[in-house]
């Protein structure tokens, strides 16, 4: 069984999406149902998550939102997380999802995918790919996985991908190993319709405002907050330590910084339905993950070379960053909400 209209369809991976594959599925999806403006109903508002535990190996950890939809389109879209964790039970479950001529999104590790020449046998992490098709008599499934450098559509076994399904996805350097892959699956079981593209621009503005601005949640803390807590955090570590584990801190914020890429490339595609404030948003966002490349840099060289952090530069970078997002953010205010 095999959906041919799914291997029929154009696929384009844009830079922009790198390493938010889960994402990038969905947009590939919608692309494949023909909806307009795909983009829009990606869940681009950056979100800053900061939990302060002293249980915790680094003292903190930092969450973002994986979610690819915006909330209002989350009946469109559910993820599988199966209390049995093993391939045998599951995978008739994407099978009948198949047979429906439903495509699958599944999660994998790409330690255990041939096709992914930098990473199999070397590297686990965690990704997400399309299962459009299979041959049970082949014992193989047909996929695609139009990502970076490996755009790739074709088979996998079935013993390739129940080892990615199913792996522990140990620790690495990367932010996408160290938690088990455990079976998740998920489907995109009803295409959103949305015809006011201005209107989703501005509740994904509207987001990105509450997420800034958001008080303490229950596990942590968000946004500008959230920010401070964690420079409060690394003053006290180093005060304490006289260092900080900067390795963990660069890959923790990475993330951050790369859904601030995204946010910038779904404004600039369609944030001229905001009228006037475009000019101004654009510039303040441009700014802004310049400040944050230009700290990030500085992280990752002390890194590299093994030396202690400079204070005085982790402070005034840091300050540069909490001057940029809270400039950034007040234009959002002062633009969307008026």
């Amino acid at each position: 069984m095999i959906i041919e209209s799914l291997f029929k369809s154009t696929f384009e991976y844009n830079e922009n999406f790198r390493y938010f594959c889960l994402k990038n599925c969905v947009k590939q999806l919608l692309n494949y149902h023909k909806v307009d403006h795909a983009l829009a109903y990606l869940n681009c508002a950056p979100c800053m998550h900061v939990i302060i535990k002293e249980k915790l190996s680094s003292g903190y950890a930092i969450w973002f939102n994986k979610n690819p939809l915006l909330d209002i389109f989350m009946d469109c879209f559910t993820t599988h997380d199966p209390k049995i964790k093993t391939s045998a039970h599951n995978f008739p479950d994407i099978i009948h999802k198949i047979d429906c001529g439903v495509p699958v999104i599944a999660s994998t590790d790409v330690f255990y995918l041939p096709y992914k020449k930098n990473y199999y046998l070397k590297h686990h992490a965690s990704h997400a790919l399309i299962i459009g098709g299979y041959d049970d008599s082949q014992k193989q499934l047909y996929i695609v996985d139009y990502y970076d450098q490996d755009k790739y559509q074709g088979t996998l076994s079935y013993k390739d991908f129940f080892d990615s399904w199913s792996s522990a996805n140990p620790s690495e350097e990367n932010p996408f190993s160290g938690y088990a892959i455990n079976n998740v699956w998920s489907v995109l079981h009803t295409v959103p319709s949305f015809e006011n593209v201005a209107n989703i621009v501005k509740i994904t503005m509207d987001r990105a405002i509450s997420n800034f601005f958001g008080k303490d949640v229950t596990y942590g803390f968000r946004g500008i907050e959230g920010l401070m807590r964690l420079k409060n955090w690394l003053n006290d570590d180093i005060s304490a330590n006289g260092s900080t584990n900067i390795g963990f801190l660069h890959k923790s914020l990475y993330m951050y910084y790369r859904e601030k890429i995204l946010f910038f490339h779904y404004f600039k595609s369609l944030g001229q339905h905001l009228g006037k404030a475009y000019n101004d948003i654009l510039y303040f966002m441009d700014n802004n993950i310049t400040k944050w490349n230009i700290f990030l840099t500085f992280l990752l060289k002390t890194n590299i070379a093994k030396m202690h952090i400079d204070r005085i530069k982790l402070d005034r970078f840091y300050l540069n960053i909490l001057e940029s997002e809270f400039h950034l953010y007040s234009c959002l205010v002062k633009s969307i909400k008026g």
